[in-house]
Parts: structure tokens; C-alpha cells; sequence
């Protein structure tokens, strides 16, 4: 079987299992492995990390869609002039997730017994 015979048949099958951003450019990545002399693993891995990364943003792009917000607003782009009262390297330690690496337990110290007693439900 040829080369582009081989290429044809490679695409044609990621396109069935809608394996969209692998079709797209394991071509690419294919020459890039060969010229290099790279191993099949090596090529995988990279062929499968580039489908991972692009199905992780789909999904995160229709969560927030799914979630109706007015605008998408992120970290970086908090005013924390305009809201002084909260901490900047508070927020950022929450946002890297140290403190919770750091920590033996990331909840409550009084347990979700005591957050269902003082939470306001509407059924309560």
C-alpha cells in the first residue's frame, strides 16, 4: 500500500471515530517523527496529547456555553483595585491549588453536617 494510500485510509478511519484534531494533523506529525527518527511511542503520545488538549477545550468551550453566563471573565482580568478587600495572593493561591496540596483536608473543619445545618435552602 502506498504512502498517500496509507495516509487516505489513516484519515478516513480518525474521521469515523470522530477523532476530528488527530485527522487534521497526524500527517504533520507523522513527517515531523520520521524526520527525526523519532519512536512509534514518542509519535503516539504526541498524536494522542494533541486530540486530549483539543477534546479538553471543546468540552470546556460547551460547559461554559451550556452555563449561560452573560460574559466570560477570567483571573487575570480582575480589577482587585475595584474590590480591595479581597487578596490577590489569596485568590491566586486558590487558583494554583496549593493550598489545597498543602493541606491535610480542604472542606470545612466541621463537616458537611454542620453545612447543611447553616446553609440557607429554600426548602428549609
Amino acid at each position: 500500500m502506498s504512502r498517500t494510500t496509507l495516509t487516505e485510509a489513516i484519515k478516513a478511519d480518525l474521521d469515523y471515530l470522530k477523532l476530528a484534531r488527530t485527522a487534521e494533523v497526524f500527517a504533520e506529525l507523522a513527517d515531523e517523527a520520521r524526520k527525526k527518527g523519532a519512536d512509534p511511542l514518542e509519535f503516539l503520545a504526541n498524536v494522542l496529547s494533541t486530540e486530549v488538549d483539543a477534546t479538553r477545550q471543546r468540552r470546556l468551550a460547551a460547559r461554559l456555553r451550556f452555563a449561560h453566563f452573560p460574559f466570560r471573565k477570567t483571573l487575570e482580568e480582575f480589577d482587585f483595585d475595584f474590590q480591595p478587600s479581597v487578596d490577590p495572593k489569596v485568590v491566586g493561591d486558590l487558583a494554583s491549588s496549593t493550598s489545597c496540596a498543602t493541606a491535610a483536608r480542604c472542606s470545612s473543619s466541621a463537616g458537611p453536617a454542620a453545612a447543611r445545618a447553616t446553609w440557607p435552602w429554600p426548602w428549609a
